[in-house]
């Protein structure tokens, strides 16, 4: 994929009584392709977004892929890199795209009269919150465009919103503020503190107002670039020591180093004492496997068949399983064939030298029936030889019923 930086322009037309707003992105001739342009964006009058062969970086900003020619993909999600709202540079509104937009919306000529000058892109913005409440011409009309289309303000009740604009009327400069800064300021607070909680949020994260507070007047030495990151670190081991954390004395500690060390070393004694209680169970675990498995196994106690020179068996103990597992190379151990014949899930089946070397491992299934059966796992041909299968088979047939009746009762008792 070959990304190009490009210039882009927009415009607005009238699509069969739908007002949508374009932007065009233009790029010029490189070595891997040649100069053109695009329709990369729209928007319509409902605030419905899509783009295509558009991408947004970090750093760079928005870039295009001229060599695609992509459908055009609703923006929802499923564009990534880009989201709803997603702002490019937007030319003033021509006189002939104004008419365009009353020519479809006839009633909106009043609010485009009372907002002036205005990009196409905040054109569209006022439009799509008129259409949901004319009532936006009178925010236009009062120079508060900033709240046209805000959803927060378009909530709140109608008593509210009148003290919202109220406050914007009395006081100087409130009415190029943000929404956000209004209200806090209503309730109490300056525009100073807004300014400074900001710019600490800009700085560390976002955060609260009251925690910005607190940690303005904490005083860490040896934290002092990460106070933000020191606190969340603190409340969170807070957390998972079960301690409530919006109760105050343990929101805003008098001493926050003292309670973040306290904290962790609480938490660092769960964990030990999680650990201790997790290999306490691990050992009652094993102990109750293989005392299971030692009773699996002399049930097999004499159901000894030698056939062809070899020797096949049950293994007796977990000695016995091992050292089968390490001379053929097999998992045994690792993948708990011990634990499943504990569970009767299967029966091990070992086939040896008379001398008592390992020659092959065969798992008999509940029903009866032959599971794996391999010789040698670390040779080229796993594969048991012909003698090894005769005597297997040997002591199938005079074994595999009771291997079956064994552990079909299992299965009837957990059912």
């Amino acid at each position: 994929m070959s990304m190009t930086r490009a210039e882009f322009t927009d415009y607005i037309v009238n699509q069969c009584g739908t007002i949508t707003r374009y932007v065009v992105g233009e790029w010029k001739k490189t070595r891997s392709h040649g100069a053109g342009k695009s329709e990369v964006y729209r928007i319509d009058e409902d605030g419905v977004e899509y783009v295509r062969n558009l991408y947004i970086s970090l750093y760079g900003g928005y870039f295009i892929e001229p060599s695609l020619r992509e459908k055009w993909c609703k923006i929802e999600g499923g564009c990534p890199g880009l989201k709803k709202g997603t702002a490019m540079r937007s030319l003033p509104l021509t006189e002939a795209e104004k008419a365009a937009i009353v020519e479809a919306h006839p009633e909106f000529r009043w609010t485009l009269q009372k907002v002036g000058r205005i990009s196409k892109a905040d054109a569209m913005r006022i439009l799509s919150a008129w259409k949901k409440n004319p009532k936006t011409e009178l925010l236009v009309g009062a120079k508060l465009d900033k709240l046209v289309g805000n959803g927060n303000f378009s909530r709140m009740k109608p008593e509210r919103q009148k003290r919202v604009l109220a406050f914007i009327r009395d006081t100087r400069g409130a009415s190029k503020w943000a929404l956000a800064k209004i209200l806090f300021v209503m309730n109490g607070h300056t525009a100073k503190e807004y300014e400074e909680w900001q710019d600490f949020c800009f700085e560390n994260g976002k955060c609260a107002f009251d925690v910005f507070k607190y940690l303005s007047a904490v005083n860490l030495k040896d934290y002092s670039r990460y106070k933000l990151r020191y606190y969340q670190d603190y409340i969170e081991t807070a957390k998972r020591c079960g301690h409530d954390v919006k109760d105050r004395y343990w929101k805003f500690p008098k001493d926050l180093t003292a309670a973040h060390n306290k904290v962790v070393a609480e938490y660092n004694n769960i964990l030990e004492a999680r650990r201790l209680e997790e290999k306490r169970l691990q050992n009652k675990r094993e102990r109750e496997k293989k005392k299971n498995f030692l009773a699996m196994a002399q049930k097999f106690a004499n159901t000894i068949v030698r056939k062809s020179g070899l020797v096949v068996s049950v293994p007796g103990d977990i000695k016995t399983v091992a050292s089968q597992a390490k001379a053929l190379h097999q998992c045994l151990v690792s993948a708990d064939y011990i634990g499943r014949m504990a569970e009767k899930e299967l029966v091990l089946v070992f086939i040896r030298t008379k001398a008592g070397e390992p020659v092959a491992t065969a798992e008999i299934k509940p029903d009866g029936s032959l599971g794996q059966f391999y010789a040698d796992e670390d040779k080229d041909d796993i594969k048991p030889s012909e003698k090894a299968h005769v005597a297997l088979n040997a002591w199938l047939k005079e074994y595999r019923a009771k291997a079956r009746r064994l552990m079909k009762k299992t299965q009837k008792e957990a059912a």
